[in-house]
């Protein structure tokens, strides 16, 4: 499920660290899983016993029952009306079944159960186009195209008889991922809407195991781990390097979001101090500094619905509301590379022509950055660099991605 930390904590919040966060809602006698925001102003709340909290605009809470036993353990919205909740039991019986999905068509407001699938456990899920996916933990993986009424099996790797299929996320209608665990740790991709798959990366390659994983678009994700770090890959997933947004090695990373393609927050406990942490970047991973800070608790989950506004589950019983400005749009631009592949020297035309100052930089497939300049129309020679598929940005004087391209480089 994404993102789920089944934690018994008792402990509550004792001190926070900057203003712009501010307790919203507490509960007593229900433990809060995960919590989804969007940009319709929409906030709801998956808890035990399949409970659905679905807010107003003042931060009520209108409780859903869907079963009396179970957890919810994932929400998606197609728009502001039609929405799909999944959950389900680890302990199955008549009062409490695995891997069932809910449906509504007015906001939240009812729930209808669309599929029962049974085995055991619960479904992640993930929208891409009209295809509904549901990855259950134990089960595999099933799609619908009609809007959850007809479900049909999907098989990613014939090879792997049982493991445990830990998320799946798509980046467009075409291109997903899922992540299973059996012996080892693997990331699977497809580029044909969920058809075929193909092994891209196992932590065979890493030596750790991996915890879930974020994708920003087709390029550029990220895969949390222990120890302060996680991986970044530029290539889609074919290529990992290893980072670190913290020096405290008693760190594990549990969740990485990107409201904006720049903004980003990332959520870590300190199993030593038994704090829990939020950390933010705004330049699109490459440097995260803590922006918020749980003493004698946890950040279960996190949604936000622009760069400064969000939410976060806090030791299971608490929602925190972060306030602020939301940061001035940046203008995307369209990099056009020529000629592309070359073997000497590039040149970059722009549409629009962007005004002010800018910077530009190469970035390997391992997420090295090789070149850098402040001339954003000069020639780049490349005649040195190795082969291999390099990926172009430019940036404006607040270092915000405005721009990226591949570029090809030939012997």
């Amino acid at each position: 499920m994404k993102n789920l930390l089944l934690f018994c904590l008792c402990s509550f919040l004792a001190t926070t660290t900057f203003a712009q966060w501010e307790k919203i809602y507490d509960i007593e006698d229900n433990n809060l899983y995960i919590i989804y925001a969007d940009k319709y102003d929409k906030l709801l709340l998956g808890a035990e016993r399949a409970d659905v909290y679905v807010h107003d605009k003042n931060f009520n809470f209108d409780i859903k029952s869907l079963e009396p036993y179970g957890f919810v353990s994932d929400i998606e919205f197609i728009d502001d009306n039609v929405g799909y909740l999944s959950g389900g039991c680890y302990y199955v019986f008549d009062e409490c079944p695995a891997n069932t999905i809910y449906k509504t068509t007015n906001g939240g407001k009812s729930w209808n159960q669309i599929l029962n699938y049974g085995g055991t456990g619960v479904f992640t899920l993930a929208l891409a186009g009209n295809k509904i996916f549901a990855l259950s933990e134990y089960e595999g993986l099933v799609v619908s195209e009609d809007g959850g009424a007809t479900w049909t099996d999907v098989t990613i790797d014939p090879n792997l008889e049982h493991g445990r299929y830990q998320e799946i996320a798509f980046v467009n209608d075409n291109e997903g991922f899922v992540m299973i665990h059996k012996q080892e740790t693997a990331l699977y991709k497809t580029i044909d809407g969920g058809q075929s798959w193909s092994k891209i990366y196992d932590n065979s390659q890493q030596g750790e195991n991996f915890r879930n994983f974020t994708f920003l678009n087709e390029d550029i994700g990220f895969i949390n781990l222990s120890k302060g770090k996680y991986l970044k890959t530029q290539d889609g997933g074919f290529s990992w390097s290893t980072f670190s947004y913290t020096t405290n090695e008693n760190e594990f990373t549990t969740k990485i979001t990107f409201p904006t393609p720049t903004t980003g927050y990332l959520v870590s406990f300190d199993t030593e101090e038994y704090k829990g942490y939020i950390y933010r970047t705004d330049d699109g991973g490459d440097t995260w500094s803590v922006d918020y800070t749980y003493e004698d608790g946890i950040v279960g989950d996190i949604a936000f619905t622009d760069s400064e506004n969000g939410y976060a589950i806090v030791s299971h019983r608490m929602v925190y509301r972060r306030s602020g400005v939301p940061t001035e749009v940046v203008t995307s631009l369209e990099l056009q590379i020529n000629p592309n592949p070359t073997s000497d020297a590039f040149t970059i035309k722009f549409t629009p022509f962007p005004n002010g100052d800018f910077s530009l930089r190469a970035i390997d497939a391992l997420g090295r950055v090789i070149y850098t300049s402040q001339q954003i129309t000069a020639p780049v020679v490349v005649s040195s660099w190795n082969p291999g598929v390099y990926f172009i940005e430019v940036r404006n004087h607040k270092k915000e991605l405005i721009g990226r391209a591949k570029m090809v480089k030939q012997p």
